[in-house]
């Protein structure tokens, strides 16, 4: 493969695993949501059913990252396989970002950030209380 294919593979990987990052992000809010106004008022049964299937999405989601990260890291290693002298400016900076502190954080980032999600929505699903309800009214507002 030439450089501008390389370019290019590493380019939609690195769009790819936003996008599959975003998915992650709305899966985990439908859950909060979910959990706020339904799940945290029902029995431990329809509360592991959710679960298993918000952890099989969650873990299909991982996979599909996983595959994208290894397909950006393959490309990677190529361009750094090439020659430096026939490298163009935007290779060679691309390289220097992904080699540098900054990349080290964001990929950091990136797999920290997964499963602080994850375990984020095991909290709220089965250990948080929520606001307590009074008489039809929640403790928080007991005025109204």
């Amino acid at each position: 493969m030439g450089e501008t294919e390389l370019l290019t593979v590493v380019s939609e990987a690195h769009a790819q695993i936003a996008a599959l990052f975003g998915q992650v992000i709305t899966i985990n809010l439908a859950m909060i949501v979910g959990i706020y106004y339904f799940l945290r008022r029902s029995g431990l049964g329809l509360r592991l059913f959710a679960y298993i299937v918000y952890l099989l999405g969650m873990f299909l989601f991982l996979g599909l990252m996983l595959i994208e990260s290894n397909v950006l890291v393959g490309a990677l290693e190529g361009l750094r396989a090439l020659p430096a002298e026939h490298l163009s400016r935007p290779a060679v900076r691309l390289l220097s970002v992904s080699d540098s502190w900054l990349g080290s954080v964001s990929r950091t980032i990136e797999n920290v950030a997964f499963w602080v999600l994850m375990i984020g929505v095991t909290y709220l699903l089965f250990f948080w209380k929520g606001r307590e309800e009074v008489s039809g009214k929640t403790a928080t507002h007991p005025a109204e």
